[in-house]
């Protein structure tokens, strides 16, 4: 335990020396070019969250956390996506891209965190790289409130209030509404097994959000892959019915959950999701406008 302890101390020395560097330098200051809203990034200590696949779910250490940037949002609620995106294909956006990789991941940042998991804990992220298929994101040290699965920063946090919590169902509630989601979603009740809900309120509509990803595979052995099926869903209950709003058609690959909930000065509130496949990583938004549930940001991330 010592060892470990010793092991995290010297790691995060390294990283505030790292930042405190290249903090120094006003080169990418000057390099920088303006932004067009505040940086949302996507904030995890679990490998499986922002990696995918069906991993160990190893931990970083107390203190330190996965950071990616994930889009760039107004204040007033418009997403607008990164140069660098699971999208591009052609040789313009890649030289967006490394224009982007320059003028901003190149320079140190500090973000503070605006879900409900870990509000107002602060993360100071070192420089960035390009890595395969023009990914990135780096190991921040943070402070304040320990990180769980996934979490959200900003580089604005005066622009957010703190969101109503994710609220997982209890064992006292779970049949009912598992027999209830069962009935109303387009697969046997026999392959939801294991599926977990959480409740939700975004623009005063309350929510249910059912998940099953990679991380609740994550000491699954290579027999039992063909088997899983990734569930992503988002619905409401009417009584004792459940009505089916979302449902991620791809069941085998597709690996969608949840980072968190923010929430705007203004009152926009938005979950976000990470998503994984095969082939690409990239996240979503999702809100609720006049009374209708909205996907109203796919993108960031890579793809190869």
């Amino acid at each position: 335990m010592r060892g470990r302890k010793l092991r995290t101390a010297l790691l995060r020395g390294v990283l505030l020396a790292a930042i405190a560097a290249c903090a120094a330098a006003p080169v990418w200051a000057a390099a920088a070019a303006p932004s067009p809203g505040i940086m949302i990034t996507a904030v995890s200590r679990n490998e499986s969250v922002l990696a995918g696949g069906i991993s160990t779910g190893q931990w970083t250490p107390d203190g330190l956390a996965v950071v990616e940037p994930m889009a760039w949002l107004s204040p007033s609620g418009q997403w607008t996506d990164l140069p660098c995106n699971y999208r591009w294909v052609t040789d313009a956006d890649l030289g967006l891209c490394k224009a982007f990789a320059q003028s901003y991941l190149a320079a140190p940042h500090a973000y503070t965190m605006v879900s409900a998991a870990g509000f107002g804990g602060t993360l100071l992220a070192p420089p960035m790289e390009l890595g395969n298929c023009d990914s990135f994101g780096t190991t921040a040290a943070y402070t304040g409130v320990v990180v769980e699965d996934g979490a959200v920063a900003a580089s604005d946090p005066g622009q957010f209030l703190s969101p109503p919590a994710l609220v997982p169902e209890t064992n006292a509630g779970y049949g009912a509404l598992f027999r209830a989601f069962a009935v109303a979603v387009p697969m046997p009740a026999t392959r939801l097994l294991g599926v977990r809900f959480f409740h939700l309120t975004l623009d005063g509509q309350a929510l249910v959000v059912a998940q099953r990803s990679f991380l609740d595979f994550a000491n699954a052995g290579p027999s039992d892959a063909s088997t899983v099926r990734l569930i992503f869903a988002i619905g409401e209950m009417q009584g004792r019915h459940f009505h089916l709003l979302f449902w991620k058609q791809n069941e085998t690959e597709e690996n969608e959950q949840v980072l968190g909930t923010v929430r705007l000065r203004n009152g926009a509130q938005f979950l976000l999701t990470s998503v994984n496949t095969p082939e690409a990583q990239f996240f979503r938004a999702y809100t609720v406008r006049d009374g209708q549930l909205r996907l109203v940001f796919q993108g960031g991330g890579y793809s190869c």
